[in-house]
C-alpha cells in the first residue's frame, strides 16, 4: 500500500517542481527587465 501512494506522489512532486521554481519574483517588488536576446535583419530581395 505504501509503494502505491509514494510513486504517484513522487511523480507529481517531480512534475510540479520546475513550474514552482520557474515562477520567479514577478510581484512588482523588483523591476522587470525585458531584453532582446537575438535580432535578425531582413533585406529586400534576399531570402
Amino acid at each position: 500500500m505504501l509503494k502505491t501512494t509514494i510513486g504517484p506522489g513522487l511523480l507529481l512532486a517531480l512534475l510540479l517542481t520546475p513550474m514552482i521554481a520557474g515562477a520567479g519574483d514577478f510581484d512588482g517588488s523588483k523591476p522587470l527587465l525585458c531584453a532582446t536576446i537575438e535580432a535578425y535583419e531582413c533585406d529586400a530581395g534576399q531570402s
